[in-house]
């Protein structure tokens, strides 16, 4: 795997993020550009992570699923606790 930088990794991961305000109803309106990029349609999945949130394409969040565990858990599951 490639080594980034830290300024590299950090402008990767969060140089598409934007400021998001919600509407009269309390909705989130997410903007065309962000909806394409994460191949979001009619509905969507909001997934909770510690202090952040991740919206999927229901199926492309089930095929990741998949994926990941068919590869198996990673070490560092074995020190995982809620």
């Amino acid at each position: 795997m490639m080594q980034y930088p830290a300024r590299s990794l950090q402008r990767l991961l969060l140089g598409h993020a934007i400021d998001i305000d919600l509407d009269g109803a309390g909705r989130l309106l997410i903007p065309v550009g962000l909806r394409e990029h994460a191949h979001l349609t009619r509905e969507a999945t909001l997934v909770g992570l510690g202090a952040h949130f991740e919206l999927w394409d229901p199926a492309l969040l089930q095929e990741r699923e998949e994926r990941d565990l068919a590869n198996g858990l990673p070490d560092a599951a074995s020190g995982f606790s809620f």
